[in-house]
């Protein structure tokens, strides 16, 4: 009996519950478009290879490497930091750390 009831009621509903189905796949699909088309524009909005570095990053890039291969094992930050500031580079301040008297 109850078999029956549960039987009729599902033939009943087919048409209701295929309509959902149709409904939520509809949905899906157009989900899926909309994220494939974001990647693609993603994508394309990024540029091709490594971007040329700016002429005041080279710069700091020369100085870095020459006050690098000027320092020796014994050498300190404050012997870098000396001979950035000869090359005409000061570190910036760090608002965190108290300065020394």
């Amino acid at each position: 009996m109850i078999l029956n009831y549960l039987c009729s009621a599902l033939s009943k509903n087919k048409d209701i519950l295929s309509n959902i189905i149709n409904k939520r796949g509809f949905m899906m699909k157009k989900l899926l478009t909309i994220c494939v088309i974001t990647t693609i524009l993603a994508a394309c909005s990024m540029p091709n290879g490594r971007s040329k570095p700016q002429e005041g990053n080279m710069q700091i890039e020369e100085a870095l490497k020459a006050c690098q291969q000027a320092m020796t094992s014994n050498s300190t930050r404050e012997d870098f930091d000396a001979c950035m500031l000869k090359k005409g580079f000061e570190r910036p301040a760090n608002k965190n750390q108290p300065k020394a008297n």
